[in-house]
């Protein structure tokens, strides 16, 4: 049976009402600025205070992923507020809940990290730790943006005749159908950046604790 680690802190450090969280993460990327860069970064360092403290500088980070190549894994790295342990603590958790569903941990890469005498699992230092959990909603909503803009390519590339929402002229088809506006499904979170994002692959193990 999947093992779940709980989140600690919603209620305090977000919301904890699914329909509230979501809102609360889609405003605070609506109006986040991002940093002009030139690069797609690898790394992101953000803090993990509560949202109405952070929350606004955190969206401003995960915009800048918005243009970036899509990434498969995700490693988040956190300091221990209640635990003291030398290494790193990996959850021992095969999920992390929030309050808009479990994330799921790649035990695979866990357990290849859990392969060095520095690593071990500790759900003890997980239990209250609120540095990665904060970023799970945040991420959460990255990865079903990612998803519905590959979606949105496969719809596209079905119909290349599709252009602003209207057929092409000679796309063929119901010349009808050229006035009616294209009910493809869209969202805010990927509106440039559908058209030129790439797979790239990573690696390390997801939902540790700590660097060395």
């Amino acid at each position: 049976m999947a093992t779940v680690r709980p989140a600690a802190v919603a209620g305090a450090f977000y919301p904890a009402d699914p329909a509230a969280l979501r809102g609360t993460v889609e405003r605070l990327l609506e109006q986040a600025v991002p940093p002009a860069i030139d690069v797609h970064p690898r790394i992101l360092v953000v803090p993990h205070a509560g949202y109405v403290y952070s929350g606004s500088v955190v969206a401003a980070a995960y915009r800048v992923l918005q243009a970036a190549p899509t990434r498969r894994r995700v490693v988040l790295l956190g300091p221990s507020h209640f635990i003291a342990f030398r290494g790193i603590a990996t959850p021992g958790a095969d999920r992390l809940a929030t309050p808009l569903g479990e994330v799921p941990v790649d035990r695979e890469l866990t357990s290849l990290a859990e392969s060095d005498p520095m690593v071990a699992p500790d759900s003890a230092a997980h239990a209250r730790e609120h540095s990665l959990e904060v970023q799970l909603p945040f991420l959460r909503r990255h990865r079903r943006a990612e998803r519905q803009c590959r979606r949105l390519r496969r719809l596209r590339h079905r119909a290349p005749g599709v252009i602003s929402g209207r057929a092409a002229p000679g796309a063929g088809g119901d010349p009808k159908s050229r006035d009616r506006p294209d009910r493809t499904p869209r969202h805010t979170g990927c509106r440039m950046s559908c058209s030129t994002r790439r797979r790239r692959g990573g690696s390390g193990p997801a939902g540790t604790n700590r660097a060395l």
